[in-house]
């Protein structure tokens, strides 16, 4: 949890939250940014954005009774109810001791505010078994907790529960940030492991500003390289969409066909590139080496595009 002690952005925009959550696709659990490109929720992507541990254990998110009553009076004595959220960060900053009620206490306003936030204003009881193995913390899978409890959220479209800390880092950390001015603002973000460390608020916000197209709507600015998928060759995503849907088998699953979407997309966008290197440098060329590269991808092209075609666009090796 170190990378979090050093967190640099203590504000969230709330609204690219939101839209984030709008463009959620459950099936490939992929935000689909319109035109440019599509970014996982994925174990790795928290790692990368919070640096948060990644172990093997399950966080035991759950409802324990017997632990709850155990814990409870120890950690807040006197009271009869879980406090607010509010209640228990003030409690935290008047402690002076920072012993093991301390971390318990501190673990479970992270988990509450921070990683898995619902629509309470109080910290859930789910947290009391995960305080009860304080030990066992570090080797926990905190990137598949927080991964597993934005997609549910979203998939049943409660876009107010959830990481948003991540979903906001996420989202700018993998931007194309060439185009942004940050004059006045200390510059980019540094190089870095975990953006969490490394994002101001100013700067987040300069980016989204940049990229905003309305008050509700993001996707201005280009994806990294390695995370933008260019579906110019169909038209754009919409119609890629609908590419799919006339060459998909009518018997494919929406979860089956969410991967293969995936992987021809990005071949595609490859393909898409390759092409426009290859005209950018065939129109380069003089009248004669032009001719001279024609030449050689004729014998590829010439009379095979006259045979007969179904009506799904195959070629009908039937026809006579």
């Amino acid at each position: 949890m170190q990378a979090l002690m050093d967190v640099r952005c203590k504000n969230l925009v709330n609204p690219v939250c939101d839209w984030l959550g709008e463009i959620y696709e459950p099936a490939s659990r992929e935000f689909v940014i319109p035109g440019r490109g599509r970014l996982p929720l994925d174990e790795e992507s928290v790692f990368c954005m919070l640096g948060v541990p990644r172990g093997e254990i399950k966080v035991p998110y759950e409802v324990n009774n017997t632990i709850e009553e155990t814990l409870f009076a120890r950690l807040f004595p006197g009271m009869t109810s879980m406090p607010n959220t509010t209640v228990l960060a003030n409690s935290l900053e008047g402690m002076k001791t920072h012993g093991e009620v301390f971390k318990m206490k501190l673990l479970m306003y992270l988990i509450s505010a921070v990683f898995a936030p619902t629509t309470s204003l109080r910290p859930s009881n789910k947290c009391f078994p995960i305080l009860a193995k304080l030990k066992e913390v570090k080797n926990m899978n905190w990137c598949k907790f927080i991964a597993d409890f934005l997609h549910d959220a979203f998939s049943n479209k409660m876009y107010q529960k959830g990481c948003r800390l991540h979903l906001m880092l996420m989202y700018v950390d993998r931007l194309d940030l060439s185009t942004v001015d940050f004059t006045g603002i200390g510059g980019p973000p540094p190089p870095h492991k975990f953006a969490v460390s490394a994002w101001t608020y100013d700067a987040v916000k300069a980016v989204l500003a940049a990229d905003k197209i309305t008050d509700t709507k993001y996707g201005k600015l280009q994806l990294m390289a390695k995370h933008a998928i260019d579906y110019s060759v169909f038209g754009g995503p919409q119609n890629f969409g609908k590419w799919m849907d006339v060459h998909s088998a009518p018997s494919c699953p929406v979860e089956a066909r969410a991967p293969v979407e995936h992987l021809i997309g990005q071949f595609a966008s490859g393909m898409t590139s390759l092409l426009g290197k290859l005209v950018e440098g065939w129109t380069s060329l003089n009248g004669s080496d032009s001719d001279a590269v024609a030449r050689q991808f004729t014998p590829f092209v010439a009379e095979r595009t006259h045979r007969p075609t179904g009506c799904r666009g195959r070629y009908d090796y039937n026809s006579s």
